[in-house]
Order: structure tokens, then sequence, then C-alpha cells
């Protein structure tokens, strides 16, 4: 099934014609299957690249930040995938949200 899935996502993306891709990358289960999938769409599709984004929001522990961004890098740096790192100053989105 997970072949299936992969084969058909890079699929997707060369019908699409796409040439880059930005991931937003929480850490996430969801955000960390899509950026396994786009990483393994690189290598197959010439000319395809990726980058990640990992936004601080301020809306978690430090602590839980902290551990989101460790694993959000470290699978960056293991797939040799370029990281940028956005924060927002602390309660200020959760102050724009009321």
């Amino acid at each position: 099934m997970a072949d299936f899935i992969e084969k058909q996502f890079t699929s997707w993306i060369q019908q699409a014609k796409l040439r880059k891709i930005a991931v937003a990358l929480s850490g996430g289960a969801d955000s960390m299957l899509l950026f396994r999938l786009c990483s393994r769409a690189a290598k197959r599709i010439p000319g395809l690249s990726i980058r990640a984004i990992h936004i601080e929001h301020g809306l978690r522990s430090r602590e839980e930040a902290l551990t989101e961004l460790r694993l959000a890098s470290g699978n960056c740096l293991r797939l040799a995938v370029p990281l940028m790192i956005i924060a927002a100053p602390r309660g200020e989105i959760k102050e724009q949200s009321r």
C-alpha cells in the first residue's frame, strides 16, 4: 500500500510539472508523511527540489517546541533537505487569534 501511495504521489507531481516544493514541517505525523513523500519524489524526478519550513508559533511549551524542532531538523539533516525556521514572537499568534 505504501508503495502505491508513493507512486501515485510522484505521478501527481510529475503531471503537475512541479519543480519546487516547500513543505510545512511541524514534526507531527501528517507533515512528516508529506515530507517523506516529497523527499522520495525529489529523488525520482530530475530537477525537483524540496525544502522544509518549520514555524515556531509559540502555542506550545518551550520543551514541546524544542522537541518538534529537533525532530524536524533531524529528518531534514538526514535526508539533506534545506530547512527554514521561522519563529513568531511568543504569544503573538495567540493574541491575534482572539
